[in-house]
């Protein structure tokens, strides 16, 4: 079975294709209506602060 990936350019956050794990984590809080969210920098979540 084939899988066919399209690369298309979206103009909602939501449909953005995560360029770093950090962006993952992210776009996770987002949809879980997470709008803020406080992190210990150098933490599990190092990298996060840049998305």
């Amino acid at each position: 079975m084939a899988i066919e990936t399209r690369a298309r350019e979206a103009t909602d956050r939501s449909e953005r294709t995560p360029q770093y794990g950090s962006d993952l984590i992210v776009d996770i809080l987002a949809r879980l209506g997470i709008e803020y969210a406080a992190f210990n920098p150098g933490a599990s979540f190092r990298g996060l602060h840049d998305s």
